[in-house]
C-alpha cells in the first residue's frame, strides 16, 4: 500500500471513529508493576502486623541515652565534708562514673592522679596551726580538682529512658511496607470497580490499624511511628489522579529511606538514641533531596535550574558517604541477626537510586520502582528469618 493510500485509509478510520489496536507500551508495564508492588506490599504489611502482635515481646530492642559525668558539685562536697581521710575508691564509688580500671578515660585518670599525688600528700603534711583548719584543705582541693580535670574527656554511662526508648525489630520494615501500599494505592489503575475500591480503602484501614497496635503495644514508644504514618496519610491526600507516577514514587522514597535507615541502624547494633535519630534524619534528607532534584528537573514549581539541581545531587552524594562511615563504625560483624548485612546493603542500594538521579540522567521509572520493591522484599525476608 502506498503512502497516499495509507493516509487515506487512516482518515477513513478516523471519520468512522474506528481505533486501531495499539501495541503495548512501557506505560502498561509500569502500571502492571505498580499494581503488583501495591498488592504484595499490602500482603507484607498484614503479615508483619500479625508477627508484630504475636511476637511483640520477643524482639524489642532497647535504645539508650549517653550521660557524661556532670556531678561536679557532689564531687566538691566530698572533699569539703571529708578533708582528711578521703580515698579515691570511695570517691569513685560515691560520685564518679569511672570504671575500676580508669586508664582509658582521661578525666578518670586525671582525678586519680590528682587525688593520689596532690591531695594525699597535702593531707599527710597538713598542719592545722600553720596552714589553717581541715575545712580549708577540703576547700582548696574541691576547687583544684575541678580546674585541673574539667577539660579532660569525661566518662559516661548508658541508660534507657523507658518505653519511649525502644523499638521492635519488625517496626521499620512494617512501616516501609505500609508506606509503599499507601503511596502506590493512589496510582494503581484497575479496570474492576471492586479492585479500585479495595485500592482506595484498604491502605487507609491498614494505616489506622498499624497506628492503633503501635500505640496499644508500644504506648509512648509508638508515637513517632504513628506520626510518620499520619504524615504519609496527609501527603497522599494531595495526590490527584493526574499526578505522575514518578512524582508519587520520589515522594514515597523520602519516607521509605528514613525507615530503611532506622532498620539498618538497629540491626547494626546502633543502640544509642541519638545515633538512631541521625540515621533516620539522613535517610529522610537523602529522599527529600532526591525528590527536589526530580521536581527541579520537571520545572516545577519553578523553572529548571541546573546549578541548583547539581547542588542537591551533591548533597545526596555527601549523605551517602556519611552512611558508609556510620555503617562502618556501628556494624557489628558478630551480630546474630541475619538482617545486619541485608539492611546495610539495602540502605546503600537505596542511596544509589538517588545517586543515579543525576541532573542530566534519570534511570527508567520501572527500574526505580522495581528496585525499591526488591529492597523491601529483601528486608521482609531478613526480618522474618530473624523473628521466626
Amino acid at each position: 500500500m502506498s503512502r497516499d493510500s495509507n493516509s487515506v485509509f487512516k482518515r477513513v478510520l478516523f471519520n468512522l471513529n474506528i481505533t486501531l489496536p495499539m501495541p503495548p507500551t512501557s506505560f502498561h508495564v509500569v502500571d502492571a508493576v505498580i499494581q503488583r508492588c501495591f498488592e504484595i506490599s499490602l500482603f507484607f504489611s498484614i503479615f508483619l502486623a500479625c508477627i508484630y502482635i504475636s511476637k511483640h515481646d520477643e524482639a524489642l530492642i532497647p535504645l539508650t541515652l549517653r550521660f557524661h559525668f556532670h556531678r561536679w558539685g557532689e564531687l566538691q562536697n566530698l572533699y569539703r565534708e571529708n578533708p582528711r581521710n578521703l580515698t579515691f575508691q570511695y570517691v569513685s564509688d560515691s560520685v564518679l562514673l569511672c570504671p575500676k580500671i580508669a586508664e582509658n578515660v582521661p578525666q578518670c585518670q586525671c582525678m586519680k592522679n590528682y587525688h593520689n599525688t596532690v591531695y594525699v600528700k597535702d593531707a599527710l603534711t597538713w598542719n592545722v596551726s600553720v596552714n589553717g583548719s581541715w575545712a580549708s584543705l577540703g576547700e582548696i582541693h574541691a576547687k583544684a580538682i575541678v580546674s585541673t580535670c574539667l577539660s579532660k574527656r569525661p566518662p559516661y554511662q548508658k541508660e534507657s529512658c523507658g518505653e519511649f526508648c525502644r523499638i521492635h525489630l519488625v517496626t521499620p520494615v512494617l512501616l516501609m511496607s505500609v508506606y509503599m501500599s499507601l503511596f502506590f494505592s493512589k496510582i494503581c489503575k484497575y479496570k474492576s470497580y471492586f479492585m479500585c475500591l479495595v485500592a482506595d480503602i484498604t491502605p487507609y484501614v491498614l494505616g489506622i490499624f498499624v497506628i492503633i497496635i503501635q500505640l496499644a503495644l508500644e504506648r509512648s514508644g509508638g508515637i513517632l511511628a504513628s506520626l510518620t504514618i499520619l504524615a504519609v496519610l496527609v501527603e497522599i491526600s494531595y495526590i490527584w489522579f493526574c499526578t505522575s507516577d514518578a512524582q508519587v514514587f520520589w515522594s514515597f522514597q523520602r519516607f521509605f529511606c528514613s525507615a530503611l535507615a532506622i532498620y539498618a541502624a538497629v540491626t547494626s547494633q546502633a543502640r544509642d538514641l541519638v545515633q538512631v535519630f541521625s540515621y533516620a534524619m539522613l535517610g529522610f534528607f537523602v529522599g527529600l533531596l532526591s525528590y527536589m532534584v526530580f521536581l527541579i528537573k520537571q520545572g516545577c514549581p519553578c523553572k529548571y535550574d541546573s546549578s541548583v539541581c547539581l547542588h542537591m545531587w551533591i548533597g545526596v552524594c555527601a549523605i551517602t558517604s556519611s552512611f558508609v562511615i556510620l555503617e562502618q563504625q556501628s556494624w557489628y560483624t558478630d551480630s546474630p541477626m541475619r538482617s545486619s548485612v541485608i539492611s546495610n546493603l539495602c540502605l546503600i542500594l537505596a542511596c544509589c537510586q538517588s545517586f543515579f538521579l543525576t541532573p542530566y540522567y534519570s534511570a527508567p521509572m520501572i527500574l526505580q520502582i522495581g528496585f525499591s520493591f526488591v529492597i523491601l522484599s529483601l528486608c521482609f525476608g531478613a526480618v522474618v528469618l530473624d523473628i521466626m
